[in-house]
């Protein structure tokens, strides 16, 4: 058995240096450890941790572990203004029905994802420095056509080569909006019960307080007592539930089909439902899957609109999501509120959701607008630097 540990390492982030010294902690009392990696910061972590450690950046072992990548892969060099391919995995052979590497080597970046022209885009867009990008797009398959969610990475590998690998995230993706309707209706179901409860809740703290008037103290107190320890497990259960709304990882997203396939189980077919050309917008997905559904189900539910549209403009160095409806308008007297949650089901009954779209939208350094004349317009801001158009 060697005594030597090759370490591939392709991507710096704030996770890795704290991960990687614990790795060399971990192995350095068992032989000597080379360490192969592109990254200016990894390099430095690792000199930092020993002096000694060797780092290399050999292309050989590159390609070596590149090509045992199950999923497919190219690595691209720099052409001009685009890349082309320098190496490709069998897995990408077979995926583009070709005999061999030769048939692949030279092809363009364009060419070879023509069926993803936003991943194309990101690409040219991007300054690829020590730091990975992790892409998500979606559109039909270089094979069979079929529409599927593909996650891309994209690798910086040295000066002026990237490696990017690609995996069908179509199945992960569909468990993930179906937990996500689970959590949300498990939020509504928590907050609906807490509001029911309460107004119960009321009606028996009003006859103990009738029992304190009559003297009955004992008794009365008690009530009061396990009233206090309700309404501590009922805010403490909310709490709990609210918790999940915090964003996660972000993410590049076509956000033209996921407007549509949450518009296609939320709206019903007698709505009528435009939307335009959509860009890549880099956010939770998941999250992000609710705010639409909230305003959405509030312009169906609330508004009984019949026609819904969604639309896409750049302004002032934001890119302006605007989903519109003729439904009722709201009051515009009551948006701030609404938006805060303050007004609730006695009002407006869209109030809820409506204020958790504006916590996830916040939470992700947007900005979210209500104007309701002479229609209900929700506008969604999304700084630039955010969106691939």
């Amino acid at each position: 058995m060697s005594d030597e540990i090759s370490l591939l390492i392709a991507l710096a982030d704030e996770d890795t240096a704290a991960v990687l010294r614990d790795v060399l902690s971990a192995i350095k009392s068992i032989g000597e450890i080379r360490v192969v990696s592109s990254s200016k910061d990894i390099r430095t972590t690792v000199s930092t941790f020993d002096p000694d450690v060797m780092i290399t950046d050999e292309p050989l072992l590159h390609l070596t572990i590149f090509n045992t990548l199950p999923a497919p892969a190219f690595i691209f060099v720099k052409d001009g203004e685009s890349y082309i391919v320098a190496h490709a995995n069998p897995s990408s052979i077979e995926m583009l029905g070709a005999t061999g590497e030769s048939e692949i080597i030279g092809r363009a970046l364009e060419d070879i994802y023509a069926h993803h022209p936003k991943l194309v885009g990101v690409i040219h867009d991007a300054e690829f420095n020590d730091d990975m990008r992790t892409i998500e797009v979606v559109g039909a398959s270089g094979v069979d056509d079929e529409m599927r969610h593909t996650s891309f990475q994209v690798i910086p590998l040295m000066p002026d080569a990237i490696m990017i690998t690609e995996t069908d995230t179509t199945a992960a993706r569909t468990e993930r909006i179906l937990l996500s309707r689970q959590r949300d209706e498990m939020l509504s179901f928590v907050i609906q019960v807490g509001h029911d409860l309460r107004s119960s809740l009321q009606m028996i703290s009003s006859y103990a307080d009738i029992l304190l008037e009559q003297e009955n103290t004992e008794v009365a107190e008690g009530i009061l007592s396990a009233l206090d320890r309700i309404s501590q497990i009922l805010e403490s259960s909310q709490t709990l539930a609210q918790s999940g709304m915090i964003i996660g990882a972000k993410e590049y997203v076509d956000f033209d089909l996921l407007v549509r396939s949450i518009g296609e189980y939320c709206i019903p077919p007698t709505t009528e439902f435009l939307v335009e050309d959509l860009p890549l917008v880099n956010c939770d997905r998941v999250k992000i899957s609710l705010v639409l559904e909230n305003i959405f189900r509030n312009a169906v539910e609330h508004g009984s609109a019949t026609r819904i549209d969604v639309a896409c403009a750049v302004i002032d160095g934001n890119v302006i999501i605007s989903i519109s409806n003729n439904g009722v308008p709201i009051d515009p007297a009551l948006v701030d509120e609404i938006l805060s949650g303050v007004y609730s089901s006695k009002g407006f009954e869209g109030g809820r959701g409506l204020s958790i779209a504006q916590r996830i939208v916040n939470a992700h350094g947007w900005g979210l607008h209500l104007d309701t004349t002479p229609q209900t317009v929700f506008k969604i801001l999304i700084p630039q630097t955010e969106v691939v158009m």
